[in-house]
Formats: structure tokens, sequence, C-alpha cells
């Protein structure tokens, strides 16, 4: 059963509104290259990130003697290296990842404020008559600045609050939920949708288990109920 990742959009905005995005400035580097100086290679430049004084300095005296450009990256590389060396496993975190993220009280207001705003964009009805009205993706792409990638981001995310019902197969057609009592009927039909995928999986899973003759019996329902209690932890 595959998973949608849930992920904050860009911020939809109206085509009149575009405004340049300004280029990414390069990292400085800690020596600059004379004029005239010999054209610099790949095995001559040294890109590090430390918190060390004493070890920056050790860096800076190593490359000097060697001839070496030194880029020296910013703090959030280190941080950014922690969290990924330390994270734990994506699949047994990204039940939690969205539940935290949908919980958050920030994000909520945003999916909100973002669905009226993409509303407006697409219609000058007011929200208050709003009546079932289906909308494309092609229409958020007319009438907003945001790329095909972009607007299925910010449908994603929409969806995941429930202010966005898909009513067809491709991901293309869609109708606006801003009611509560709605909201919460759509989102209880997308997760019996995806339990229901899952129990197929699951049937699947027991019937392979069924098949493979290396294992006894015990060990089969050693398994069945390993991934029960996996289930129901994932659901508490």
């Amino acid at each position: 059963m595959s998973k949608a990742k849930t992920t904050p959009a860009a911020d939809v905005v109206a085509p009149e509104e575009r405004t340049a995005t300004p280029k990414p400035k390069a990292p400085k580097t800690e020596q600059k290259q004379e004029k005239g100086a010999p054209k610099l290679t790949r095995d001559k430049i040294t890109v590090f990130a430390t918190l060390d004084e004493e070890m920056k300095k050790a860096i800076d005296a190593a490359a000097t003697a060697n001839g070496h450009i030194l880029v020296r990256l910013e703090e959030k590389v280190i941080d950014d290296f922690l969290a990924a060396k330390n994270a734990p496993n994506p699949e047994q975190t990204e039940v939690k990842s969205v539940e935290d993220f949908i919980n958050d009280d920030n994000n909520r207001a945003k999916a909100e404020s973002d669905a009226k705003k993409l509303y407006s964009f697409l219609t000058k009805d007011p929200i208050e008559e709003y009546a079932g009205k289906r909308f494309n993706r092609k229409d958020i792409l007319k009438k907003t600045n945001l790329s095909n990638k972009g607007a299925l981001a910010e449908l994603t995310m929409l969806e995941a609050f429930g202010f966005v019902r898909y009513t067809g197969g491709k991901l293309e057609e869609f109708e606006f939920e801003f009611k509560a009592d709605q909201i919460h009927r759509t989102v209880r039909r997308q997760a019996l949708a995806m339990m229901t995928e899952a129990a197929k999986d699951f049937v699947r899973y027991k019937a392979l288990l069924e098949q493979d003759t290396s294992l006894t019996k015990e060990q089969r329902r050693a398994e069945v109920a390993s991934l029960k209690a996996e289930i129901r932890r994932l659901l508490a």
C-alpha cells in the first residue's frame, strides 16, 4: 500500500503576484584566488564544516601549506548530518511524522488559509455558498503561479487536512471541504480506504507464510502475531 508523503507546500499566489526568485549566493571561501594565479582544480579545494576553532586553525594551516583553497560550510550542515545520522528507521517514524504534522496548529492554520486562498483564485463565489463545485488541477496552473509539481504538493497538503477531496482516481479532479463535519467524513473515508488496502496486504502476507514450507506452524503464528502487534502500535 502506498502512502503519500505530506510536506508543507509553497504559498499559493496569483500570477500577477509573481516575483523573481533571487539566485542563491555561493558559499564564501576562506581564501580568494589571486589574479593571474593558476586555474583551480578539484584536488586543490577543501570543503569543510566545524564548530571547533582549534580544528579550523589546523585546517587553515594545512591548506596554506598545501596551496588549497578553503570553503567553510554553514553550521547547519553539521546539524543536518547529526539529524540524519541519529534519525530512527523512516518506516518506524513515518506515521508519527504525519501525526505530528497534522496536529501542529500552525500547519493546520496554513492549510486552511491556503485552501481559502486557492478557492478565491479559482472562483469568485463566496465560500459560504460553496456547494461542491468540482475543479481540476489544470485550473490551478491557469490561475496561480504554481507549477504542476507545486500544485500537486499543495493539493496533497490540503487533502491531508481534509480541505480537499479527490473525486477521481488520477488525482486531477477535486472538491473543497470547508465544514468541519464534511472534513471529518472525508478523512474517515480516506482512513477506511487505506485500512481496506492494508487488510488485503495482511491477507497476502499470511498466504505467503503458509506457502513457505521452511517455517514451522509456530513460526508462522509468531510472524502473524508480530505483524498484528506492529499494526496495533501504529494505530495507537
